[in-house]
């Protein structure tokens, strides 16, 4: 995983298993509500991960909408 620190800002995810973000398309993380996908609330520095929590890392642009369900 590739990161960058922006202090009390938070890690930024540049790059996940030698994937780098690119021109327009940034990684994303969401969480599975039941139903559909859920852009994370906050960075993913800041979230506390549950036991039942099912998270997804998503390579998009930032204007792309929810990946599809599993």
């Amino acid at each position: 995983m590739s990161t960058k620190s922006y202090g009390n800002l938070g890690v930024y995810i540049q790059g996940i298993n030698g994937v780098p973000q690119s021109a327009g398309a940034y990684w994303q993380w969401y969480s599975w509500t039941g139903r559909s996908w859920s852009l994370g609330p906050v960075g993913a520095s800041s979230y506390t991960l549950n036991s039942d929590d099912m998270i997804l890392w998503y390579l998009a642009s930032s204007n792309a909408g929810p990946p599809p369900p599993p």
